[in-house]
């Protein structure tokens, strides 16, 4: 065989063929589709899994999160509300805090009678939609007691926003 030049034959006769050096690249169209999909596959897995799992910030760290935190409340409000009957201050500013101010709303509303600061603020929300005028009073009241989220809204502290790093 004549490495110069191929013969092949077109039908017609025979052709010279020049290109006996090229490099013919056959490519399987299946095994390539095979290829493709697993590829993105496996770039969807690493996005998914860095988006989800390692970020910090992502929804699987976040629903995490708030498994944790329901979890815990589930724990604590039990002997909570043992403590919030006995009287204890902090036991039912945390019940107002976590979802049960239905359930101590009485002794909340005693709390403020004596012008705790905390409860003042947690009252001041609670009312904010319904009566804003009388909210806007007790934040005053709970700012003047020196609760530091009352004094904040009072002087109109902004909340602090990254806009870039230094």
């Amino acid at each position: 065989m004549n490495t110069e030049c191929v013969q092949q034959n077109n039908g017609a006769g025979l052709v010279p063929w020049n290109h006996a050096r090229d490099v013919v690249l056959l490519v399987n169209p299946a095994a390539r589709t095979r290829v493709t999909i697993w590829f993105t596959l496996a770039l969807l897995a690493w996005l998914v899994a860095y988006s989800t799992l390692i970020d910090d910030n992502g929804p699987f760290m976040q629903w995490a999160r708030k498994q944790d935190r329901e979890t815990e409340r589930a724990l604590i409000t039990p002997t909570m509300e043992k403590l919030a009957a006995d009287g204890q201050r902090d036991a039912v500013i945390w019940l107002a805090r976590n979802g049960k101010l239905d359930a101590v709303r009485e002794r909340l509303t005693a709390l403020v009678a004596t012008g705790d600061g905390e409860a003042l603020y947690i009252a001041a929300a609670d009312i904010l939609e319904s009566d804003p005028a009388e909210a806007e009073r007790l934040a005053r009241q709970s700012a003047a007691a020196g609760y530091f989220l009352a004094v904040k809204w009072d002087l109109k502290v902004p909340r602090r926003q990254v806009t870039r790093w230094e």
